[in-house]
């Protein structure tokens, strides 16, 4: 009998994610850039290089910020500013009672601003791989050089990426995206934030930081992946929708049936 994988590594971490992950058909594809390339090499090499490596003590911590991330910097607010831009924060929810589960420690791509809060993608939602597709969709034409170096002093990566989620959600090519939108209240923050620098994003995706409540971790994410799957007609819904076609296609058919003794097209007087 097979051992079960240590859950403290890589390898545990993502062999309970297997037949998640291979349910998710339904994400789109996107074009491959140079930052689409330089996260995902990034990525990757995380996963090849710690695959029977543990996972640092200080990310199993309860709601303490990951040493791993060594480039992040701590900030007490948020502005308009930062859009486009990683963070992690300790949270809890102002209707904590009525939902289903949350994130106590989200890990959010800022995307808008509200009056008393602001919205992101909470990729806590999705699965450490699904979390990748959705980063290298959002950082396409973005130059990896400022990802990688002035990205804290500049604003127009960051604008590109709003940019592209704009596009990826008013278009529905990325579904995976969809149970990652998340409202934040200022006054439900219950800590200062952790702004993860781009260079490290691709370390903060398959860190084990999510702290869900009320479910564990695979059951979100396999109602995510669920969620995200276009819905399946069932087989009446299909053999209706057959009947329709062919009765239209009947009607159209006796309207341009020519009279005996007739020339042209008969047309109904309706």
């Amino acid at each position: 009998m097979a051992e079960n994988p240590d859950k403290t590594t890589v390898d545990g971490i993502l062999s309970d994610l297997n037949e998640v992950n291979k349910k998710m058909r339904s994400l789109s594809k996107v074009d491959v850039t140079n930052a689409s390339k330089w996260f995902h090499n990034k990525f990757t090499t995380l996963i090849n290089a710690a695959k029977h490596a543990p996972i640092s003590k200080t990310s199993s911590a309860l709601n303490k910020f990951p040493a791993e991330l060594e480039k992040s910097q701590m900030a007490a607010r948020i502005t308009p500013m930062h859009i486009g831009r990683m963070f992690m924060f300790v949270y809890d929810p102002k209707t904590k009672a009525e939902l289903p589960y949350y994130d106590t420690f989200p890990l959010v791509l800022l995307v808008g601003m509200r009056e008393d809060g602001f919205v992101g993608l909470n990729l806590h939602y999705v699965p450490p791989l699904v979390r990748s597709k959705i980063i290298e969709a959002l950082i396409r034409n973005v130059n990896p050089k400022y990802l990688e170096n002035d990205f804290l002093t500049r604003n127009v990566e960051n604008k590109q990426i709003v940019k592209n989620y704009q596009i990826l959600y008013e278009t529905s090519k990325l579904p995976a995206m969809g149970p990652c939108f998340k409202r934040y209240l200022y006054s439900h923050v219950k800590s200062n934030y952790m702004h993860i620098d781009p260079s490290e994003w691709a370390k903060a995706v398959l860190l084990p930081t999510e702290r869900f409540k009320k479910a564990s971790k695979t059951s979100v994410w396999a109602d995510s992946v669920s969620a995200s799957r276009p819905k399946r007609k069932s087989r009446a819904v299909k053999l209706q929708e057959a009947s329709n076609v062919a009765a239209t296609a009947a009607v159209a058919k006796a309207s341009t049936v020519k009279p005996a003794g007739l020339h042209g097209t008969f047309k109904d007087s309706n």
